[in-house]
Order: structure tokens, then sequence, then C-alpha cells
């Protein structure tokens, strides 16, 4: 596989379910040379996970203070390094920590992203706010032009 995308969440959970929900619009879009797994957040289905690909891209509902539904690229090693003071996770343990255990072992994907979106609403039994599935929108977009061959300019 040339690329792994990991959709995180609990659907249950309101807008916790934006990395589901996204996952599944990829898969919907048959992406070649994609494959796309989704995860409660379990850190150990997590590491699992990120033992088997080069190349992979985690998505999950964050809590940063910006508007719900904003979607951005996060620095996966900072995030995991400082996880709690800037961008926080919705799973009390699970990508930050899969990704702290995995960089002290050495065994990180050469290539790994994190691609967050602001959720609002969490609470049991909450159903996903339109913020977010706008988001996840936008982070579906922003996946596919990821994936896209660079274009190489000059000579």
């Amino acid at each position: 596989m040339a690329v792994l995308i990991i959709g995180v969440g609990n659907i249950q959970r309101g807008d916790d379910g934006a990395g589901l929900l996204v996952a599944q619009a990829l898969r919907a879009k048959g992406l070649v040379s994609v494959t796309v797994e989704e995860s409660s957040g379990e850190i150990a289905s997590i590491v699992e996970l990120l033992q088997t690909a080069r190349d992979v891209i985690i998505v999950d509902a964050m809590r940063s203070g910006k508007p719900a539904g904003t979607a951005l690229w996060i620095d996966p090693l900072a995030a995991a390094s400082d996880a709690g003071a800037t961008i926080s996770s919705t799973h009390g343990f699970g990508v930050a920590q899969a990704i702290d255990l995995l960089k002290a072992l050495g065994k990180l994907p050469p290539r790994i992203r994190l691609l967050g979106i602001e959720g609002q609403y969490f609470a049991l039994g909450a159903a996903v706010s339109p913020n977010v599935h706008e988001g996840v929108a936008k982070a579906v977009r922003m996946i596919v032009r990821s994936l896209r061959p660079k274009r190489r300019t000059g000579l």
C-alpha cells in the first residue's frame, strides 16, 4: 500500500465521529494505492496500524479552541510530545500516546501526518454538528489534494 489513512473516533459521541466520517467518505471514493482503516482510538489498535505502513495519515477530532469544523494539518510529533498543551484529542489515551510510544521504540512510519477537525459536542448520543460535517468535507478535500503527485517546475 502506498498510503494508510486511519480515521479515529466514536460516532456515538457526536463530533468525535469526525475521523470515522472522513474514513468512510474516502473509502467511498475508491482511491488508488490507499488503504482506509477506522479506529476507536484505542492505543493498541493505533500502534498496530501504524506499524503496517510507511506513509500514514491519521484523522481525528480535536479540541484546540478553534471554531468548530476547523480542519488543519498538525505536526504529529509536536502534538504527541505536547499532548494537551495546545491540541488535545478527544480520547484519553490514543493517537498522541501511540505516536510517543512508537517514537521511543524507533518504529514510527517514515512519513506520518495528522489532520485534526475541531469538534464542539462530544456527549454520548449527540449528533455530529453541522460545522463538523463541513469540516469533514474540507478534510476529505485536503487529503485528496495531498495525495496528488507534485508537479515539478523549472528545468
